[in-house]
């Protein structure tokens, strides 16, 4: 850099030192010139300066010619005496650091050319020690003087700082500023744009958060809708929630609550809670839930919420169409009997409004009647007396319940028995008997969905006793039920079902079976029915059996009605049962009918129901074997498989 500047300098030093007054006479012989004789006249001056051409080393430049005092660095001859830069005019200065500014302390070397090493024009560098401190330099807060002004850290070096005590980077608004290169302990912005200095969360480059804080001090609070969580509507302000959607930071700022349980989103005292931590007398709601659903059941207007757990306790719906739902399903809400009677009774007349879902209802002892009778016959009195308990599980009479998502089980109601008690003149005769094991219906209804019925026991339907009643549903699992007579007993009334399993159940007198009777009708669709004593029984009742499959029975399908009524069979497999049909024309190769091993994914034909995995494998030939009416369709849209797993609602 310094030899590029003397170059700079010595080229300098050749202008004319008034150029105002120098002559061009470069073109004076023109066109006009024609006497090349004169041109070259020795006594010629053509650039005006007083010296001939004679004795003037440059004809061009008037600045140049014998009479000129001195010999200055510019790089030619200026006196024409043979000599260039004879008379040096330039004064360098060391300087050190090489920032184009000479040491004041050095002595001057005059010459057109100082030679190697660093050297400045000028003598002006207050620190020729370091290249940062020189006359032109900004002024930096590091302890020097830096633009050689005589003060340290001055003016454009000074900096305005404002407290930040919450170190973001940003000073606490409207605080005073301190002008200076270090503010000294603590932290310190320099701007004083924080809006809230008491925590880094907010600051103008913060974003906006959830967290009741103007984050980024625009004026406005947790209003970034990046930000915000989808609630459920709660328009009664009762912590429960419809299935319309808000959206907000919190469900309080939003409107909404974190569930969907709310059945009644104009009245704040609908739903009434259940909580097994719950208190004995309410007032039912989110917070103070009561401790009993039947407590519930009697304050509600429109439903019922009942959180997890165990309830010891039976319930009677009294004639209320209502919802009682558990939040969290049957796999974690449990009501165990008390030994009373049925764990669930319905018999006021309740409608299909009437809805319990989300129990596992167990330890029933059925619903209680009695009848009595008595006659004289010479001296001696004889008295009758009939016991019977009916519905272990769920007990309905003369009304229509609808059950969705419940397990029955484990309900074990009392064998039938006889007893005598003679006492010579007076002879007692007792009863016991029980029916509906899982579930009874008398004169009334039941549509029943997801429902799982196993493992209870009765004198007769073991499972499911239906007397003058009807039996609606779609994936029922009825399996490991026991009865002296038939699991599943219907009798003058109508049972329709979808996808059921009907599997390993057991009766001591050889009756485990669906038995329909009394001028009624059974209708299965896309079911299977196995490892029992029977398939279908039927005492006298119109039969359609359809994509269903019965196997591992003692027999299969048995008519034992002596006739009259319909038999509809299409798309069946029945086959490895030790009689396949019994009383009823083998209708195998006609109507979709088949004969061939189901190939279930997983199936023993054995009493352990609860290993079993009935699906089809994907080499079973009745995998697109069932009713192939579009309307019967898998859940995929493929042609309906048979078995309990296929057709529209075969999605277990």
């Amino acid at each position: 850099m310094r030899t590029f500047l003397a170059a700079l300098l010595l080229a300098g030093c050749t202008a004319p030192s008034d150029d105002a007054d120098v002559k061009d006479t470069s073109d004076v012989e023109s066109d006009t010139d024609t006497d090349t004789d004169t041109d070259s006249d020795p006594d010629e001056d053509r650039d005006g300066d007083s010296y001939p051409a004679s004795t003037d080393c440059d004809e061009t430049r008037p600045d140049v010619n014998p009479g000129v005092a001195l010999d200055v660095c510019n790089d030619r001859d200026d006196n024409c005496d043979g000599t260039v830069d004879e008379d040096p005019d330039l004064s360098w200065y060391p300087d050190a650091d090489e920032d184009g500014f000479g040491d004041p302390a050095s002595s001057a070397v005059v010459t057109c050319d100082p030679g190697s090493g660093a050297f400045a024009t000028n003598a002006s560098d207050c620190d020729d020690t370091n290249s940062d401190t020189f006359p032109a330099a900004d002024e930096r807060c590091d302890g020097l003087d830096n633009d050689c002004d005589g003060e340290v850290d001055n003016g454009s070096a000074l900096t305005t700082w404002y407290p930040d005590a919450d170190g973001d980077g940003y000073g606490q608004a409207g605080s005073v500023g301190t002008l200076t290169c270090d503010p000294g302990a603590g932290s310190f912005a320099s701007n004083d744009s924080d809006c809230n200095d008491t925590t880094a969360a907010v600051s103008p480059d913060a974003v906006e958060r959830c967290d009741d804080l103007d984050n980024d001090c625009n004026g406005s609070i947790d209003e970034n809708e990046a930000e915000w969580t989808a609630f459920y509507e709660d328009r009664d302000g009762d912590g429960a929630g419809t299935t319309s959607l808000v959206y907000g930071c919190d469900a309080a700022s939003a409107g909404g609550a974190t569930n969907d349980w709310d059945c009644d989103d104009s009245d704040s005292a609908e739903p009434v809670f259940v909580d097994t931590s719950g208190e004995s007398r309410g007032p039912g709601t989110v917070a103070r839930p009561y401790s009993s659903i039947q407590t519930a059941i009697y304050q509600a207007n429109t439903c019922v919420r009942v959180a997890a757990g165990t309830y010891y306790e039976e319930l009677d719906f009294a004639g209320r169409d209502i919802d009682v739902a558990s939040l969290d399903g049957s796999g974690s809400t449990f009501v165990q009997g008390i030994g009373n009677t049925s764990v669930v009774t319905f018999q006021s007349g309740e409608t299909a409004a009437a809805l319990l879902q989300g129990f596992t209802l167990s330890g029933g002892a059925g619903h209680f009647s009695s009848t009595s009778s008595s006659y004289v016959s010479g001296s001696v009195y004889y008295y009758y007396y009939d016991y019977t308990y009916a519905g272990g599980g769920v007990y309905i009479y003369r009304s229509a319940p609808t059950l969705v998502d419940v397990v029955i089980t484990d309900n074990v109601l009392p064998a039938a028995t006889n007893t005598t008690v003679d006492y010579g003149s007076t002879v007692y005769y007792y009863t016991d008997t029980s029916s509906g094991g899982g579930l009874y219906v008398e004169y009334g209804s039941v549509a029943l969905e997801d429902v799982t019925i196993q493992g209870n026991y009765s004198y007769s339907g073991g499972a499911i006793q239906s007397l003058y009643g009807d039996v609606t549903g779609v994936r029922v699992d009825i399996s490991g039920n026991n009865s002296p007579y038939p699991t599943v007993w219907s009798e003058s009334g109508s049972m329709i079902l979808d996808n059921v399993i009907f599997n390993a159940n057991q009766s001591e007198q050889g009756y485990g079976m669906f038995y329909t009777t009394g001028g009624g009708k059974l209708e299965l669709r896309n079911s299977v029915l196995l490892s029992g004593n029977y398939g279908i029984f039927n005492g006298g009742s119109d039969v359609m059996l359809s994509s269903s499959i019965v196997s591992g029975n003692d027999i299969g399908i048995y008519d034992a009605s002596g006739g009259g009524y319909t038999w509809v069979l299409t798309y069946n497999d029945v086959y490895g049962n030790d009689l396949d049909w019994q009383a009823v024309a083998d209708p195998t190769g006609t109507e979709g009918n088949l004969y061939v091993n189901p190939r279930f994914t997983n199936w023993i034909d054995d009493t352990d129901y609860a290993s079993d995995d009935l699906t089809l494998g994907s080499r079973s030939i009745l995998v697109d074997a069932g009713d192939p009416d579009a309307a019967r369709n898998d859940v995929d849209g493929s042609r309906n498989d048979m078995g309990a797993h296929g057709g529209p609602s075969g999605a277990w």
